[in-house]
């Protein structure tokens, strides 16, 4: 029985019971002891497919991202001998990014810095930190006439 058999046993698609249970977790149990009758993650109704059960789950590596403020630099670093897997770079203006923080506004239409255009600077970021340990990296990039200084928003992995 693979874990599409459980779809008869449970409530609810069996891989949302796997996501539950185990998601960014190094070991897991698809069986909760305390689970109460109406629980639809429970399993124990599936104990006559337990003995059948086989799961196959794939880690994925955690996306981690780092926002840097205009004119600054950070240092971006994996553990245990990993490497640096740059998935995204863009130079924005925005300046408050709730989930990934906030930085002074450099848009100032009456000196002339106006909000402009993203620009996508992954090339240039997967260039300099991809496959390091660790990476330092700026929001230094050059402005363009009229624009504000931009932040520099980054999404990797390790």
């Amino acid at each position: 029985v693979s874990l599409a058999g459980l779809k008869f046993a449970t409530q609810s698609e069996p891989s949302q019971v796997v996501k539950l249970r185990c998601e960014e977790l190094q070991r897991c149990s698809l069986f909760s002891p305390t689970a109460s009758a109406d629980d639809p993650y429970d399993l124990g109704r599936c104990e006559q497919l337990l003995p059948h059960l086989s799961v196959r789950y794939t880690c994925q590596p955690a996306i981690r991202n780092r926002f840097l403020c205009a004119d600054t630099y950070s240092t971006i670093s994996c553990d245990n001998r990993q490497k640096l897997m740059v998935l995204d770079a863009v130079l924005t203006d925005k300046f408050n990014l709730f989930k990934y923080g906030r930085c002074p506004n450099t848009a100032n239409p009456s000196q002339g810095a106006s909000h402009c255009p993203e620009t996508n600077v992954f090339d240039d970021v997967k260039r300099q930190c991809d496959s390091r340990p660790s990476c330092t990296i700026g929001a230094l990039h050059s402005v363009r006439p009229g624009c504000a200084r931009p932040n520099l928003l980054l999404l990797y992995a390790c």
